[in-house]
């Protein structure tokens, strides 16, 4: 109860102060500031975490657009090798194909090489040829390939298709579908 009546007298005691009106102006802004300041500082400081998290998340991104920046130019670089490989037009599928087997000391094993049709598509032009190699071992075959995947012209093998032989288990039968890029 003691509480009860203290409040009222308080109050009472409080409203009897007699306070001019400058020192209540002055008080109230000593009140008002502190808490102004309290406000504009919650007010920033959660634009501050908002504008930290936007940061990060920046950062996150430019990292990955770095990231695939460089996988591109990595890309563009074997393109742009790839491209200066493709041969002029009007060179035929069937010479390199011949020259090939010529500096790999196979051209006596191929059994027959078959035009097929050409393909032609945003510059480049495909020139796909069948080979058959018939008695070729697997360390000729594989210079074969080597040569035309590295070579001066770009030829791309498409299908390979490989059988031993039965006479003698160490030579192969083989066909393959490769094509000769070439720019139109």
């Amino acid at each position: 109860m003691e509480l009860r009546s203290a409040l009222p007298a308080f109050l009472q005691g409080a409203a009897g102060l007699d306070i001019d009106r400058k020192k209540a102006y002055r008080y109230a802004a000593y009140a008002a500031v502190p808490l102004m300041v309290l406000f504009l500082a919650i007010l920033f400081y959660g634009r501050y975490a908002d504008l930290k998290k936007s940061v990060g998340s920046a950062s996150r991104d430019l990292a990955a657009m770095e990231a695939l920046q460089g996988e591109y130019l990595v890309k563009k670089s074997i393109l742009d090798s790839m491209a200066a490989r493709a041969s002029p037009s009007g060179e035929s599928a069937v010479a390199v194909t011949e020259g090939i087997a010529r500096t790999t000391g196979i051209s006596g094993k191929i059994k027959s090489i078959k035009p097929l049709e050409e393909k032609a598509e945003a510059g480049y032009a495909e020139s796909p040829v069948e080979v058959r190699l018939e008695g070729v071992d697997m360390n000729q075959l594989v210079n074969f390939l080597y040569r035309a995947e590295r070579g001066d012209r770009l030829v791309v093998v498409k299908e390979l298709s490989i059988k031993e032989r039965f006479e003698d288990k160490d030579l192969l039968d083989v066909v393959l579908r490769a094509s000769l890029i070439s720019r139109q």
